[in-house]
């Protein structure tokens, strides 16, 4: 999950626990760079499945992690637009056309 604030911790996470028998999910990692939501939303994490989740202080580095099914984005839209779109859109051309240069 990305982002575990307030939004994070009350309307999504407690919105999709409802659903957890008949959907069979599982929070695996949790990213946000304040340390407090971070351990707030880990802490309902274990209460709910038995153990801890992965903690991250950058998104990038859950969405690096191997393994996993799907993400739940809880930050504001715009704000997580604009970083997705640079992380899957505007890096790999990047790359690839700095690649291209260099060969």
């Amino acid at each position: 999950m990305i982002g575990c604030g307030d939004r994070g911790r009350t309307a999504h996470m407690q919105g999709i626990y409802k659903h957890l028998a008949a959907t069979n999910f599982e929070i695996v990692a949790l990213a946000d760079p304040w340390r407090i939501h971070r351990e707030q939303a880990n802490g309902m994490v274990k209460e709910w499945f038995g153990r801890e989740a992965k903690l991250f202080t950058s998104y990038r580095d859950l969405l690096a992690m191997d393994g996993i099914d799907a993400v739940m984005i809880t930050q504001r839209i715009e704000r997580t637009v604009c970083r997705l779109s640079l992380r899957f859109e505007v890096l790999p051309s990047m790359l690839s056309t700095s690649k291209a240069r260099n060969s």
